[in-house]
């Protein structure tokens, strides 16, 4: 397991009554000498065996298909700045005027009222595999743990329905735009998290022009690898220009021609993986700098699409 941006991950112990003394500290709110974390949600149906435990950067449990894991988060509800100040750092392209998708960034205030689960890293070509039994990466398709790529907004739509078929409780689905940039934040007012893009993401400037296996940069608060650069992320939602007020769970509007897709790629420039930055992309595009993070519902709360 690798290092996050905070620390060396916690080893999880292996027995019983270890893995429940540490899922006790986390519904307390924390684990002696660890930062502060959220209460702990009930044990998902879909966790794998023993496989759900709490360190420094929260909650998480194993989501397996076909003997191959993706470890999943524990997003907790809150609130968080939306957007990007015009005075942010990368935001401002020099020679000439911001285009449509950053001057779209308008600052507004998120309230989630759900937790969610979200994928630690994007989706692997060995995860994709091992659910739909077929690999559509043509970027690279030589390592299980690089990212699946080429993959379009519909093709992960059926990705999710497979995935709720096959495991029950699952609730797999998209995650929102808000909810995304919320965990991509994770608390932090910052383009990369408070670090530099270096040390978090693979983009034009260190990347060499093909993706890299996931999980090699550094986490961000909340554990999560890879938001910034190596594939985009397909979100739910579709397409459209923030509304001028503050807002809870927002999901975009009801139909339209392209879907949201963040974080930036292995192509892209710095000022394309910030935090706020915006793309978006017809449901059957399928280039192959697209890829896929899941995101699971609550057992209480499951969003659509």
């Amino acid at each position: 397991m690798g290092t996050t941006g905070i620390g060396r991950v916690a080893r999880m112990p292996r027995s019983a009554s270890g893995l429940i003394a540490i899922l006790v500290a986390c519904s307390l709110g924390g684990i002696a000498d660890e930062a502060p974390i959220s209460p702990s949600p009930a044990r998902p149906s879909w966790a794998s065996a023993i496989g759900m435990g709490c360190d420094h950067a929260g909650t998480w449990a194993d989501f397996a298909i076909a003997g191959v894991v993706q470890r999943m988060r524990w997003i907790p509800p809150g609130h968080f700045i939306m957007g990007s100040p015009p005075q942010e750092q990368e935001r401002a392209i020099s020679g000439g005027a911001l285009p449509e998708w950053v001057s779209g960034e308008t600052l507004h205030t998120v309230t989630l009222t759900h937790g969610f689960w979200l994928g630690d890293s994007v989706v692997t070509q060995g995860f994709w595999v091992a659910a739909m039994g077929t690999n559509p990466s043509a970027h690279i398709s030589a390592d299980a743990e690089l990212p699946v790529d080429s993959v379009s907004w519909t093709q992960c739509a059926l990705f999710n329905a497979t995935l709720n078929t096959r495991v029950p409780g699952a609730q797999a689905r998209f995650p929102s735009e808000a909810e995304w940039e919320y965990a991509c934040r994770a608390g932090i007012d910052e383009p990369y998290g408070g670090l530099t893009l270096e040390q978090v993401g693979w983009f034009r400037a260190n990347a060499h022009g093909v993706t890299h296996p996931v999980k090699q940069k550094l986490a961000n608060p909340w554990g999560l690898y890879d938001m910034h650069g190596n594939v985009f992320e397909w979100c739910g939602d579709v397409y459209a220009a923030y509304r001028l007020s503050d807002v809870s769970d927002p999901v975009g509007p009801p139909a339209g021609a392209s879907r949201v897709r963040r974080g930036g790629a292995y192509q892209c420039l710095a000022y394309d993986c910030r935090s706020a930055m915006r793309f978006h992309g017809a449901i059957e595009d399928s280039q192959d700098v697209s890829g896929y993070r899941l995101c699971l519902s609550t057992q209480e709360h499951g969003t659509a699409p």
